[in-house]
């Protein structure tokens, strides 16, 4: 994990975890799922890939997220909607 000075962390963490320890809220200035099949299908043949090859890892790209202040509890995803909405959906 890294942290700067102005209070960013950065860490490295499957999307598993992500999934399972969090909550999240897409904020108003996020635009609206816009994946179309075509992005579906292309992210479950490369995870399908992935598996089949047998790799520990597959690197799903970044995803930023950001804790709001006060007392709301669910991270804000500030990047990456697409892909975890994705991921989420593929993986129910």
């Amino acid at each position: 994990m890294s942290r700067s000075k102005l209070g960013i962390n950065v860490e490295d963490i499957g999307i598993a975890k992500i999934l399972n320890d969090n909550h999240f809220k897409v904020p108003p200035n996020q635009r609206p799922y816009k994946w179309e099949e075509a992005h579906v299908q292309k992210l479950y043949e490369d995870f399908s890939s992935a598996i089949a090859k047998g790799n520990e890892a597959y690197f799903l790209g970044t995803i930023c997220l950001t804790q709001p202040q006060g007392t709301e509890k669910r991270l804000e995803v500030a990047d990456g909607q697409q892909r975890l909405a994705t991921t989420s959906i593929l993986i129910a």
